[in-house]
This record gives C-alpha cells, sequence and structure tokens, in this order.
C-alpha cells in the first residue's frame, strides 16, 4: 500500500496532484484544563513565618492570578495541515 505505485500514478495526473497539494485545513482545539497553579480552587494557600522561635505563621488565601479565581484555563491549540509534496523523480545522466 503506498509507496512508489502512489508516486507514479499522481506524476502522470498532474492536474489533480496540483488539486490535492493546494488544500490545506485549519482548525483549532479547546479544552478546559484545570489550573497547575491553584489545582482547579481558584485560590492559593500562603503562610508567613511570623515568630520563629515558636513556630508561629500567618496563614491567608489568595485568589489565584493565572485562572482569575475560576479555577479552570482554556486550551487553545491551532493545527494546520498541509499535504506532503513528493520530490519528482530526477533523471540519471
Amino acid at each position: 500500500m503506498g509507496g512508489f505505485k502512489d508516486y507514479d500514478y499522481f506524476s502522470r495526473n498532474k492536474k489533480m496532484w496540483d488539486k490535492i497539494m493546494e488544500e490545506r485545513q485549519m482548525y483549532s482545539i479547546e479544552k478546559i484544563i484545570i489550573c497547575d497553579d491553584c489545582k482547579g480552587r481558584g485560590i492559593i494557600e500562603r503562610e508567613r513565618l511570623t515568630d520563629y522561635h515558636n513556630g508561629l505563621y500567618d496563614y491567608w488565601d489568595e485568589k489565584c492570578e493565572k485562572c482569575k479565581g475560576s479555577g479552570r484555563l482554556l486550551e487553545i491549540v491551532e493545527v494546520t495541515t498541509t499535504p506532503f509534496k513528493i520530490p519528482k523523480k530526477r533523471k540519471k545522466g
């Protein structure tokens, strides 16, 4: 399947070959993903050491800046496909 037989077929049918090579497909894939920074919670827990000797910490939550507090991100991947052009046969000599 495929191989040199396809190349010979298309090289004899130049108009059809040119039409196939002009075709391009462009599309995008959209996917909702979990935010890596806040693990989908929308908030990030922070802590600060307030007293080293007693081991006391202050804790507070901040809204995640990456996802703006939603915990989700929209991932968009744009894809372009173009048919592969088979090089012409070179004549020996």
